[in-house]
């Protein structure tokens, strides 16, 4: 070969073994391979970071553009709902506390001696209420102490007399006291009873007649005791049958209420007529009036007895 000649390289491809290659810095061959693998997917992970951003991008403005499209469409005139229904709940509240029941009116405590220091104690109330009807306790307290407890009813628009009777009482009767607790108040149902008085006169359909007194003289019922006799007769004039009903029945001499008792029948059957007998102890006075009342809870369901 001529002197100063340049000798011609030789291109010598050898292929490359990683597995031959020695980790002289602490580069593991996986790593080297994941990194090869990472550079040359670069550009597509490029790419598919942003075309993450573009897509959250679009679906949150979608979401906004569709939330206000919705809120221009209904929401508006939802919200103007909400705001008419609450103006409507204030108001039929409003309406709902002016139709509430009322409390009960009160009488005086009328008291009657009926000798060897025992009385019958009587306390008048009254409920104004015409579409309310109440179950409640009631007392009468003397001297800071109870005399007397038992458990009453009210119907809509009715009177009450609510009695202790036969108690020794030892103070004078205007310390005597009526205490009404547990009033539970109840509306009537327009659906079962749309018509109250209507509801009342076929329920309350019961006649009384030839209420008499007869005084301890003449009553023959005992010589030694001091018993008068009042007699009357009752009719079940309505179609149901009653489990309980009372009598409230008052003793007049020229109009002051010198007597008071009541008295207790069970099964009172549609169309049965009672005659009523009862014994009177005391001595009474002239009596020119006798008052039967009769008291049915003709609310209380438990009261009625089926047909067999």
């Amino acid at each position: 070969m001529p002197e100063g000649e340049a000798i011609p390289k030789k291109e010598v491809k050898e292929k490359i073994n990683l597995e031959k290659y020695q980790d002289l810095e602490g580069v593991s061959l996986k790593k080297l391979e994941f990194g090869l693998w990472y550079l040359e997917h670069q550009s597509f992970f490029y790419k598919l970071i942003v075309l993450l951003l573009v897509a959250i991008g679009a679906a949150s403005w979608s979401y906004t553009i569709y939330s206000f499209t919705y809120y221009l469409a209904r929401g508006m005139d939802e919200d103007n709902r909400l705001t008419r229904d609450m103006v409507a709940s204030y108001f039929n509240h409003e309406a709902t506390v002016a139709s509430a029941a009322k409390d009960l009116a009160y009488r005086p405590i009328v008291v009657i001696s009926l000798g060897n220091g025992k009385y019958d104690i009587m306390a008048d109330i009254s409920n104004i209420n015409l579409k309310h009807w109440s179950e409640f306790e009631y007392e009468f307290i003397a001297g800071g102490r109870t005399i007397f407890k038992d458990k009453s009813y009210i119907l809509p628009g009715a009177e009450k007399s609510l009695v202790a009777l036969n108690q020794d009482v030892s103070v004078k009767a205007e310390n005597i006291q009526l205490a009404v607790s547990g009033l539970s108040w109840q509306r009537l149902d327009a659906r079962e009873i749309p018509d109250w008085k209507k509801f009342y006169d076929d329920h309350y359909n019961v006649a009384v007649t030839d209420a008499k007194f007869t005084p301890a003289k003449s009553s023959g019922l005992s010589e030694k005791i001091n018993l008068s006799q009042v007699e009357f007769t009752v009719t079940n004039n309505t179609a149901y049958n009653y489990w309980r009903s009372e009598f409230f029945i008052s003793l007049y001499n020229r109009g002051t209420l010198i007597g008071i008792n009541k008295y207790y029948l069970e099964n009172f059957l549609s169309g049965n007529t009672k005659e009523i007998k009862m014994s009177w102890p005391g001595v009474l006075g002239r009596v020119d009036q006798v008052e039967v009342k009769p008291e049915i809870n003709i609310l209380d369901k438990k009261n009625y007895l089926k047909f067999e």
